[in-house]
C-alpha cells in the first residue's frame, strides 16, 4: 500500500531518501511493471501478485517519523524561552 503514497512533497521526499537502496530499487522496478502492463493494458499474474498480509509498510514508519522531527523542530522553533521544567537538564543555566 506505500506504493500508492505519491512521491511529491518534501516529507516524502525525505522519508524515500532514508529508505535502503534496495527498498528504493524494488519501489521503482513495482512502479515500472504497474507502468507497463497498464500501457499494455495487462493485469499482473496471480502469482506475481502480493497479498495483503505480505503488503508490510515500508515507508509509513518513515513519513511518520519524518512527521514527528518536523512538528518537534517546528514547536523549538516557537519557543522564546527555555521552560522551566527544562532547566534543570540543561547544565548551562
Amino acid at each position: 500500500m506505500d506504493d500508492l503514497i505519491p512521491d511529491e512533497g518534501p516529507i516524502v521526499q525525505e522519508a524515500l531518501r532514508r529508505l535502503p537502496p534496495s527498498e528504493v530499487q524494488e519501489r521503482l522496478f513495482r512502479y515500472r511493471r504497474a507502468y507497463s502492463l497498464s500501457i499494455v493494458q495487462q493485469e499482473l499474474e496471480a502469482k506475481d501478485q502480493m497479498s495483503a498480509a505480505e503488503d508490510t509498510p515500508y515507508l509509513r514508519p518513515l513519513l511518520d517519523l519524518v512527521e514527528a522531527e518536523i512538528a518537534t523542530k517546528e514547536n523549538f522553533d516557537l519557543l522564546d524561552k527555555i521552560p522551566e521544567h527544562l532547566k534543570g537538564r540543561n547544565r548551562s543555566s
